[in-house]
Parts: structure tokens; sequence; C-alpha cells
């Protein structure tokens, strides 16, 4: 999974009205993009396409702030 992989899914699932374009170090929390539910959905979709598991101590809003933070958890090369 790339970054390009998660802020399709984001601009995708919680930006339908929008044309798409996210800024990878957009607070997706502190903007009204992303909420505990989108949280858990989004934690869903890595988990899917990532192959990883998120712990119940790793859902910290900090971790999933932002495109860059989201993709240093499920590829941190990138």
């Amino acid at each position: 999974m790339t970054k390009d992989d998660i802020r399709a899914y984001i601009a995708s699932e919680f930006l339908a009205d929008d044309d798409g374009e996210l800024d990878d170090d957009l607070d997706l929390v502190e903007s009204g993009i992303m909420d505990s539910l989108g949280l858990l959905r989004l934690v869903a979709f890595l988990e899917e396409g990532a192959g990883i598991t998120v712990e119940a101590d790793e859902l910290d809003q900090e971790r999933f702030r932002s495109v860059n933070a989201i993709a240093g958890l499920v590829c941190p090369s990138e």
C-alpha cells in the first residue's frame, strides 16, 4: 500500500463532494474530514489492504491525523 492508495481512499470515502485534492499534511481530524467512525473505517481499510493489524492501543488520533502520518504507519519507507 502506498501513500497514493491512502490518499485516494480518504478522498473517495470522505470527500465525495470535493474535487479529490487532499494535502498530505492536512489535519484530517481538525478539518472535520475524519471523525471517530471514519477512523474505524480507515483502520479496516488499512488492515485489509496493507495486511496489518492495528491494536487498540495504537488507535491514537495522532497516528491518523494526516495522510503523511498514516503512511508512516503502513509504508514507513515511503
